[in-house]
């Protein structure tokens, strides 16, 4: 079950929501249950509250004002790109140009974020041998499916994983993403780019964030074509780095590790071993997370000053006659209290 699947069981009444299917301008494209695909508005109530709607949420629907009510809590959510609710990330990687360090990026992007373990497609492999590199990721767990985009081959192998799944694609511009996509389902007909000679790079062709629903071999999954998922968010931390999640040597020596907390860089008893490659991603990207860690805990201080200094200049300084007039109030009710302590004892 997926986790948009997971999200309709959990609803009293299914029929009054959708998911968004793509957002142009300021309309959200919703399916509903009954495969209707309706072009709905934020209405100005939610952009006051700041409520931000991604491809890929639930939300429910106004059907009389073509609005949408609200947005149902994710399950999932990328935020580079700005997504929710998936299941499962393709990284789609050219055997022409397998770049390990930019592909160990997606993985332990994709790892930390989603539900399920990312799926590596090899495109190309008719331009190309297979890079021994892969047999690395193939020992550390990770599915590797070979696909030619020209002749179909390896879909058979691809789509039983798709099945009753929110699968993202993810993996540099020219390595065949939208290729993959025509060859799941040709009546798309997406615009393919080829990789420019002169910067060895891909040209762009997806220019906005999409879910195709795709029937194929009698199984029915959803894919999302995304422009610009092409590195990882630096918003992880260094905990989150270090676990088997982002990377599975971690998983295969956890026990022989003297601490808990051990970030697997060089310290004493620790024995995650990688091979130098993983190595050099792994402290690269460790790297990155703590200098995000260190960048949120200066802004939490910056704030807490500001704070403290706003509330400072916003106490009303008395004025010498109002200081006056308070230590006269105080001594007046003194007074009064002393003589009613004394009427109170004379009586007794």
């Amino acid at each position: 079950m997926s986790l948009i699947q997971k999200l309709f069981s959990e609803l009293e009444n299914p029929a009054l929501y959708g998911f968004v299917k793509s957002i142009h301008g300021h309309f959200y494209y919703t399916k509903t249950q009954n495969n209707l695909i309706l072009p709905l508005l934020l209405p100005t109530r939610l952009q006051k509250e700041n409520i931000n709607v991604l491809v890929g949420d639930l939300v429910e629907i106004d059907f009389q004002n073509k609005n949408i009510k609200k947005v149902v809590s994710r399950l999932s959510e990328l935020l580079r790109p700005k997504v929710a609710n998936i299941d499962q990330a393709l990284i789609v990687v050219s055997a022409t140009n397998p770049e390990p360090e930019h592909l160990d990026r997606l993985l332990c992007h994709a790892g930390i974020t989603l539900p399920e373990k990312p799926i590596i497609c090899l495109t190309k492999i008719d331009l190309a041998p297979i890079s021994a590199i892969f047999e690395l990721y193939q020992s550390l767990g990770y599915t590797i499916i070979t696909l030619n985009n020209t002749t179909g081959e390896g879909l058979e192998n691809l789509i039983p994983l798709l099945e009753n799944k929110m699968s993202v694609l993810a993996g540099a511009s020219g390595v065949g993403k939208s290729s993959l996509l025509n060859s799941l389902s040709p009546n798309l007909r997406l615009k393919t780019g080829e990789v420019s000679h002169k910067s060895a790079k891909g040209t762009h062709t997806t220019r906005h964030t999409e879910i195709f629903e795709i029937n194929k071999n009698q199984k029915t999954f959803y894919i999302l074509d995304t422009p610009g998922f092409s590195r990882l968010n630096a918003n992880c931390s260094m905990l989150e780095i270090a676990q088997s999640k982002a990377f599975p040597e971690i998983a295969l020596a956890t026990e022989k590790c003297k601490f808990i907390d051990c970030k697997h860089k060089f310290e004493e008893d620790c024995q995650i071993i990688f091979t130098q490659s993983r190595r050099s991603s792994y402290l690269k990207l460790l790297q990155e997370a703590e200098e995000w860690e260190k960048a949120q805990l200066e802004s939490h201080k910056n704030k807490e000053e500001k704070t403290k200094t706003n509330f400072q200049t916003n106490i009303p300084l008395l004025t010498s006659s109002q200081r006056l007039v308070s230590r006269h109030t105080l001594k007046q009710a003194f007074e009064q209290t002393i003589e009613e302590d004394q009427d109170h004892f004379s009586r007794e």
